[in-house]
Formats: C-alpha cells, structure tokens, sequence
C-alpha cells in the first residue's frame, strides 16, 4: 500500500524516478546493537516493491520508473465530505508499545511504556 501511495503522489507530480533502498542499504544504516531479521527486510524492501512495480537496482537503490509502472498504480477515488460542525475526535496507538526498543534502549522502551498507559487512561470516556 506504501508503495502504491508514493507511486500515486509520483505520476501525480509529473516524476520521472523514484528511489527505494535496497535491504542492504537499510540493513547497512540499522543500528547494529538490533537484531536484524533479514527475512522480514528482505520482504518489507526488496519484495514487496519487486512484486508490484518492476524496478532497476542501481548499487544499493532500486530506481522505479514511473511511467513505465503508470498501469500499475491503483489510483485512490477522490472524495469531499462536507464537515458537520461537531468534533471529530482522532486516536492514535503505538500499537509496538515499545517492544521494538526492549533490549536496544530500555529507556525509551519504559517512555513508550508509559507514554501508551498515560493516553490509554486519558482515552477512558466518562458518563
């Protein structure tokens, strides 16, 4: 969908290319005290983007030429929604709840911790 997405804002702008890191060059750029998971890399950077738009690698980018691929974005239908004047109240989770941090930066992994239990409790709806 990420993929699509930034295909879509591309052909949308007129471009002619986009880059992509390879897996190597994200693998390259991780913070090496992370495990990294390379079959989960592998399909997040390299599949995933091979599978839907045919790209060329050039050394640790892979180069997506719009045009060429132009058939193969599904273009989202525009809409307007009138506002109703009332509020509209958005939520957002760290759905990770820091366990992407658990053992790389403990600190940040109790912040996140925290962070969630502090909205969560602050989300409670009152009669």
């Amino acid at each position: 969908m990420l993929f699509n997405c930034i295909m879509n804002f591309a052909h949308e702008r007129g471009l002619r290319h986009f880059y992509s890191p390879t897996v190597d060059l994200v693998i390259a750029n991780t913070d090496p005290r992370r495990t990294v998971q390379r079959d989960l890399f592998d399909r997040v950077y390299d599949n995933t983007l091979t599978q839907y738009f045919p790209a060329d690698r050039r050394d640790k980018w892979w180069v997506v030429d719009v045009q060429r691929n132009k058939n193969q974005i599904v273009k989202p239908e525009r809409k307007t929604i009138p506002l109703s004047g009332q509020k509209t109240i958005c939520i957002f989770h760290d759905i990770e709840l820091g366990m992407g941090h658990r053992g790389i930066d403990m600190k940040l992994a109790a912040f996140a911790i925290g962070f969630v239990k502090y909205q969560i409790k602050r989300l409670r709806i009152k009669k």
